[in-house]
């Protein structure tokens, strides 16, 4: 189905700087200077946790920055991560795009053959590697020629590092040594910012490139959808090595939040994680049911339970049941917010709050039958369901047809070749809430579902 075409009109011109750029360096350098002592908790190698503030991570950013130049990285440089959720992923989030380089999310659960192809197709040219993930980065190597710096994230001195690969550094050497000042450029808002690759359920993973102005863009929605403020504390259990962790990161960096960042977990072992989201006083965070679960049973386990009254949990990739939203309600008071998205549209698109007024019409089981829904569509992204022929149809809970989505934090040349299968709507009430409900019906991953 073709894209519509669109007509710009040119109005009166404003006074407004309207020349400024959107760079998402932005964000980071206003929480330094502005809430430089708030607080970003990080999980250490052998279990413990660490602490810094946004003013030391801005510190560690800028040097990360001027090493990362030293290597080589300028503008348009792509510069590819392979991490869990740390604090130097979390560093590498700003500094690789502050210099105009692309942060290419390599997504750690590929096979070598897949992985590869990411790193080859996108011009990855330096990769960033966490010490425990050499083995996935030594099994694609020698396929990747062009790769002309591997940089190692660990606290441990290189030549206690074990390696076949090639042009290694160190990282924190790289950042000691580097200079503590840097004159960020100002770059083209519609410039990349970084790469998310599909997963590859049909065929090659594919890449989607979000623009510096769409990350911008989809950090103000995403905190006023969810409700962030200077008041909240959010912790990052979604992988920030696909789909920006559905943009956490930098809506928590906006609005100043105290981060979490859990490092590496597993769903067989979910103690550290909940041990520290009730002792962090977490009121927001993000996963899919598979691990929110385990939290749960681990939560019952305990014989006091915590309040978690303020905590907004948005849950993708499957559909919450019933079940989990019940259980955290009842036993700590903490909602589970479901949303959907896409790799291709930043990845936000919908979002399951109560409107004003729902509480006083639904109850009980209704009330939680509705939140497993998508919800309405996010700020600045309009969603239709059409038929064949482009055509609008029903939102009657009974007309098929396919979801089409617009917006500034999506990519036009991946959603119009979306193979969007027909489907049956299930969802009543207004268009927002019919489309979000076909699309659960419709893909398999949600909110960063990868369909392309």
């Amino acid at each position: 189905m073709p894209a519509p075409t669109r007509t710009v009109v040119t109005g009166y011109p404003s006074t407004m700087g309207d020349d400024v750029q959107l760079n998402t360096t932005t964000l980071i350098r206003h929480a330094a200077r502005t809430h430089g002592d708030r607080e970003i908790v990080y999980r250490l190698p052998d279990g413990g946790w660490g602490r810094y503030t946004y003013a030391d991570a801005y510190d560690r950013i800028v040097r990360g920055a001027n090493a990362l130049a030293g290597l080589g990285a300028g503008p348009a440089t792509r510069v590819g991560i392979l991490d869990w959720n740390s604090r130097r992923h979390y560093e590498l989030y700003w500094a690789i795009p502050g210099l105009g380089s692309v942060m290419v999310q390599l997504n750690l659960r590929l096979g070598p053959e897949d992985l590869s192809f990411v790193v080859a197709d996108s011009g990855t040219s330096i990769v960033c590697v966490d010490e425990t993930l050499l083995p996935v980065a030594e099994a694609v190597a020698p396929m990747l020629p062009d790769v002309t710096a591997w940089v190692v994230l660990t606290d441990k001195p290189l030549d206690q590092i074990s390696t076949t690969l090639p042009n290694v550094h160190h990282y924190e050497d790289l950042v000691a040594a580097a200079a503590p000042r840097i004159d960020w450029p100002e770059i083209d808002e519609r410039s990349a910012y970084g790469a998310c690759y599909t997963t590859g359920t049909t065929g090659r993973p594919k890449g989607v490139y979000y623009s510096h102005r769409a990350i911008c863009l989809h950090s103000f929605s995403l905190a006023t959808n969810i409700g962030m403020t200077l008041d909240d504390c959010t912790m990052l259990i979604t992988p920030m090595f696909h789909g920006q962790a559905w943009g956490l990161p930098q809506a928590a960096t906006l609005t100043a939040n105290k981060i979490v960042l859990p490092g590496r977990y597993t769903a067989e072992d979910t103690r550290p994680l909940t041990d520290a989201l009730i002792a962090e006083d977490v009121t927001v965070t993000n996963g899919a049911p598979a691990i929110f679960g385990p939290m749960l049973d681990y939560i019952r386990s305990l014989e006091d339970k915590p309040d978690l009254g303020r905590l907004r949990m948005m849950s993708g990739a499957t559909e919450p049941p019933l079940s989990l939203m019940r259980g955290f309600a009842e036993l700590t008071g903490a909602e589970i917010v479901h949303a959907y998205g896409a790799t291709e549209t930043t990845p936000l698109v919908t979002m399951n709050r109560y409107k004003p007024g729902v509480r006083a019409r639904l109850s009980g089981d209704d009330l939680l039958e509705l939140k497993r829904k998508q919800g309405l569509p996010a700020t600045l992204v309009d969603v239709r369901l059409v038929d064949a022929a482009g055509e609008d149809v029903p939102h009657d809970g009974v007309a098929q047809g396919e979801i089409c989505v617009r917006g500034p934090c999506g990519s036009p040349r991946a959603i119009t070749t979306w193979p969007m299968p027909t489907t049956v709507s299930r969802a009543a009430g207004g268009a927002a809430a019919t489309s979000a409900r076909s699309t659960r019906t419709a893909t398999s991953r949600s909110p960063t579902g990868s369909r392309t």
